[in-house]
């Protein structure tokens, strides 16, 4: 005679599966919600997105530098984290109205802020805990940075950050081996009330050993600036290749410009009224040097240059 097992019994399998991946699930789950204490503490923390996924919203998140001479603070009204249950290296993260804000006080001009409505970092770290790559996308976002010494707006900001440990491509290189690079992009940029440009930049940034803090940054590290560039409808405007170093606590740079609108560029630098200017046929390299309130610039054409009678003007750079 046979034998038919009941119909609930099949179900047992899966309702083990499903209880044994709602516990796994769990566990990082509490691990997150740990890790989020440590690193962005905020109001009130919610963690959902079972099953596929750990989903993690933060009520006016908070985070400070623990460098004892870097002031830095982030802070948002919102922040909304998604990450795999077992991928911990790679998180995405999207803000509403982020604020960030730094300055080395020992620095003079090194105030950084950024403002905007909103953000999205994916942030993508490896084995030891150092930044393989961080990418931030601003929205509307308005930049304050004393080097600059006029507030920076841009309908689109792309902020890429990486850390490269030790690297350095020729052992004989003057310079120390490359710390981190940093990597911009902009649309509709504008300085102060100046034309809406292209912005694309690529900072790498050198040192003895890893950038943990200021004090041992400073003595032997520098800033490469490998291309700078700024462009409107009509092509490049300028390029910017420079060497920033920080001596006596203030920042000094050397370098060199390549653009076809130098006295655009001049008035820029000098804070001074715009200029009415015709785009030049060849670029002419510039030097640069100085501190901030007191760049010099080096290499203004004298004579009057052959310039593109079918272009557009230069526009204006602030």
């Amino acid at each position: 005679m046979r034998h038919r097992f009941p119909l609930w019994l099949t179900l047992v399998p899966l309702f083990v599966a499903v209880g044994g991946y709602w516990w796994l699930w769990s566990g990082y789950r509490d691990t997150l919600r740990v890790e989020l204490a440590r690193v962005l503490p905020g109001k009130a923390v919610t963690i959902g997105g079972f099953p596929y996924r750990l989903e993690a919203t933060v009520e006016m998140p908070a985070r400070a530098s623990h460098a004892a001479d870097i002031d830095a603070r982030a802070s948002a009204g919102r922040a909304v984290l998604n990450r795999g249950p077992w991928q911990s290296d790679l998180t995405i993260l999207r803000a509403i109205e982020p604020r960030i804000a730094a300055r080395i006080p020992a620095l003079s001009a090194s105030g950084l802020s950024i403002a905007a409505p909103s953000s999205e970092t994916s942030i993508h770290l490896d084995g030891d805990g150092s930044v393989a790559r961080l990418s931030t996308v601003f929205t509307r976002a308005r930049v304050d940075f004393a080097l600059l010494g006029a507030p920076l707006s841009a309908e689109s900001l792309e902020v890429h950050v990486r850390e490269t440990p030790g690297r350095s491509s020729e052992p004989w290189s003057p310079t120390l081996p490359e710390r981190a690079q940093v990597v911009l992009a902009g649309q509709g940029v504008r300085i102060a009330s100046g034309a809406p440009l292209t912005l694309a930049a690529d900072l790498r940034v050198t040192g003895a050993a890893r950038l943990t803090d200021y004090a041992h940054w400073v003595e032997q590290g520098s800033v490469l600036v490998r291309g700078l560039t700024l462009a409107d409808q009509a092509g490049e405007v300028l390029r910017l290749d420079a060497t920033l170093v920080a001596s006596g606590g203030v920042p000094h740079a050397t370098g060199t410009i390549l653009t076809v609108c130098p006295a655009s560029v001049r008035a820029a630098f000098a804070a001074a009224p715009r200029v009415s200017e015709q785009r030049l046929r060849l670029p002419v390299k510039l030097a640069l040097g100085g501190v901030p309130g007191a760049w010099t610039l080096g290499g203004l054409p004298e004579a009057p240059r052959a310039v593109r009678a079918q272009q557009p003007p230069c526009p204006a750079l602030r």
